[in-house]
């Protein structure tokens, strides 16, 4: 598999690096400091395709860190690469937003990271562009709301976490409504111990 790099023409690299130079991925040194191209510090944008020459991902490099990774659905009928998720990073792990499309284009999910955790609000859609999830998380802790919806956009699921440790949450509350009219079907009440007691008006 190939990698090729188009590089910033404001990094400060060795001009043997041109905007379309080719590389291998084993003519780069990787370390835990990046990654390097005749010890320099790389900066550019590195493409990866797959063995029919399609492009299958892309990752943002600045000064050997990687900004940015994305990947493609790679179809051989693609004229033009359909991005499949983006992912922001830094310092090797996922930071900032990640976002997935479905192959035509549709937003399919939005969450947010912190170094290299599920934190804030992580949501999901159908394709026709509904809600189908909504959850936050709190350092990879699911924390609050937790809610599912069909793809009619009726909500059908609501379940409510609370935190006990920094890295555990504890079930709460579970509601769930009809898929078509969306009526209350059932609500239950958990003890942090997990048994059943009366929910609170």
């Amino acid at each position: 598999m190939l990698f090729f790099f188009w590089v910033d023409s404001s990094a400060q690299i060795e001009s043997n690096q041109s905007l379309n130079h080719r590389l291998h991925f084993d003519s780069l040194a990787v370390n835990d400091n990046g990654f390097f191209f005749n010890s320099i510090a790389f900066t550019g944008i590195a493409f990866a395709n797959n063995k029919e020459g399609v492009l299958l991902r892309e990752m943002d490099i600045v000064n050997g860190k990687i900004l940015k990774h994305r990947n493609y659905y790679a179809y051989l009928t693609d004229t033009i690469p359909k991005i499949k998720f983006e992912t922001e990073m830094k310092d090797g792990k996922k930071n900032g937003f990640r976002r997935g499309w479905y192959d035509s284009g549709e937003l399919k999910f939005e969450s947010n990271y912190k170094n290299g955790w599920n934190n804030g609000m992580s949501k999901n859609w159908y394709k026709n562009g509904n809600p189908e999830k909504e959850i936050n998380f709190k350092l990879g802790v699911k924390v609050g709301t937790y809610k599912n919806w069909g793809e009619n956009g009726v909500l059908v699921k609501e379940r409510f976490y609370k935190q006990t440790t920094p890295t555990s949450s504890k079930l709460i509350k579970r509601i769930k409504y009809d898929k078509e009219s969306g009526k209350l079907i059932s609500k239950e009440c958990f003890s942090l111990e997990g048994e059943v007691i009366n929910c609170p008006n």
